[in-house]
C-alpha cells in the first residue's frame, strides 16, 4: 500500500468522519459527561404547502410563519443523568424574517426520512424561544436550553428531540447533512459517574454485517447487558422494509429479495432499561446482486482544517484497500474534490478492508477514515 506524506503543516484537512460500504456513517459526538457537546443526529422540516414531501436529508432547515413551517431536531443524549445548564447552539442563522421562535420538545416518535407535515409527531408547550432579526445574519444564536435538557433527560425513554416553531418569522438553519449541525451543549453529570444506587445505563455492542445478496439470511444478534439487572427493551431506527426485529433481544434479521437491492442506511439500535438508553450504529446494509463484484463506498466531504479554519484548497480523496488473509492491497486516487461516492469494481472474492484520506493542494492527507470490511463472493 502506498504510504502517505508524514508533513504536518500549522493547517492539516481534518480527518474524515466515517465512511460506510454504501452510505456514510454520521459521526455522532461522545456521551455527555460535563461539558458535553451534543450534536444532531437526526433532523428535519416539514411545510404545510407541501403536506406530504419528505425534507430529511436536506441540507437546509426552514422554519417560517408561512406555509407553517418548523424544523426537528434529535440529540443523543448518552448518559447523562443531571443538567445543571444546557444552551441550544445554532450555527449560521440566515433570517428571511424578523420575529419570535419557540423551542419545544417532541412528544412522539418520528424519523428522519419519513416526517412530513401529514404525519408529523405531536409537541409540547414552548420551554425556549429567541428573537431574530436581519442583524442576526450569519450569526451563531445561543439559547438557555436548561429546562428544555431537563425535560429530555428526565423522559429519557422518550426522547424525540425538539422543533422548532414560529408565527411572527422566518429563518434557515444548517441541517446535519451540511456539516455544521444544530447543538445543544449540556453542563452536568454522567450516570454511572459517582455516587451509590445512580442507575446505570444498559450496553449494547457488535458489528453489524454491512452487505447480504438478495436472496440470502441477514441475521444480526447484538449482545445486550444492563449493570443493574434492570429488565431491557430495544428499539430501531430506520429498519429496513425486508427486515424483522424483536424488541426484547435486539436481533435483526429477514431476506431481502430482488426488489431491495440498494442501500439501506443510517440504523440506530437502541437498548433502554425505562431511564438510561445506549445506542448502536448508525450503520448501513447494502443489498447487492449476486455475483456483483464491486464495492460502493460513500464518504463526507471534509470542510474544515485541523486548526477549525474553512478548508479552502481540498485537491480530492486516496482509497487504500487490502484483502484479508491475502498480500493484495493497493490505493485508489479520486482527483475530484466534489466526489463523494466510488465504485471499486472487478474485486477477485475475498473479504477487503477499505479506508479512505483527503488530500490538499498541497499533497498533506488528513488521518483515514474508519475501516470498513466487504465480502465479496
Amino acid at each position: 500500500m502506498q504510504r502517505m506524506p508524514n508533513a504536518r503543516a500549522h493547517r492539516t484537512v481534518r480527518a474524515l468522519s466515517q465512511i460506510g460500504a454504501t452510505a456514510l456513517l454520521v459521526s455522532i459526538i461522545t456521551p455527555a459527561a460535563q461539558g458535553a457537546t451534543l450534536g444532531a443526529t437526526e433532523d428535519a422540516y416539514t411545510r404545510a404547502d407541501r403536506a406530504s414531501s419528505n425534507y430529511g436529508s436536506s441540507s437546509v432547515l426552514m422554519t417560517k410563519r408561512w406555509q407553517d413551517m418548523r424544523t426537528f431536531v434529535k440529540f443523543d443524549i448518552g448518559s447523562v443523568s443531571s443538567v445543571d445548564s444546557a444552551t441550544l447552539r445554532i450555527p449560521n442563522i440566515d433570517v428571511r424574517g424578523a420575529g419570535t421562535i419557540t423551542v419545544h420538545r417532541v412528544l412522539e416518535s418520528w424519523d428522519e426520512r419519513s416526517i412530513n407535515h401529514g404525519n408529523q409527531p405531536g409537541t409540547g408547550s414552548a420551554l425556549a424561544s429567541f428573537s431574530i432579526s436581519d442583524s442576526d445574519n450569519g450569526k451563531t444564536i445561543t439559547v438557555d436550553a436548561t429546562q428544555l435538557a431537563r425535560d429530555l433527560v428526565a423522559n429519557r425513554s422518550q426522547n424525540f428531540g425538539i422543533v422548532l416553531k414560529t408565527s411572527s418569522g422566518a429563518a434557515h438553519f444548517k441541517s446535519r447533512e451540511s456539516g455544521t449541525p444544530i447543538q445543544l451543549v449540556v453542563n452536568g453529570t454522567s450516570s454511572g459517574g459517582g455516587g451509590g444506587g445512580s442507575n446505570q445505563p444498559p450496553s449494547i455492542s457488535g458489528n453489524p454485517p454491512n452487505s447480504v445478496n438478495a436472496g440470502s439470511t441477514y441475521d444480526f444478534r447484538p449482545t445486550i447487558s444492563d449493570p443493574d439487572g434492570d429488565q431491557t427493551s430495544c428499539s430501531i431506527t430506520n429498519k429496513p422494509a425486508w427486515a424483522g426485529f424483536s424488541g426484547s433481544s435486539c436481533r435483526l434479521y429477514g431476506t431481502p429479495v430482488d426488489r431491495d437491492i440498494g442501500v439501506h442506511g443510517q440504523i440506530s439500535i437502541t437498548v433502554s432499561d425505562g431511564e438510561a438508553t445506549s445506542k448502536l450504529g448508525p450503520f448501513e446494509i447494502e443489498v447487492s446482486k449476486p455475483g456483483n463484484s464491486g464495492v460502493t463506498l460513500r464518504w463526507q466531504i471534509p470542510t474544515q482544517n485541523t486548526d477549525g479554519s474553512p478548508l479552502l484548497d481540498l485537491d480530492g480523496f486516496r482509497i487504500y484497500w487490502e484483502r484479508r488473509n491475502s498480500t493484495a492491497k493497493g490505493s485508489i486516487s479520486v482527483n475530484n474534490s466534489s466526489v463523494s461516492t466510488y465504485i471499486v469494481e472487478n474485486l477477485s472474492p475475498g473479504t477487503y478492508d477499505f479506508t479512505v484520506v483527503a488530500l490538499n493542494s498541497k499533497g498533506v492527507s488528513s488521518d483515514p477514515s474508519n475501516s470498513v470490511r466487504r465480502t465479496v463472493e
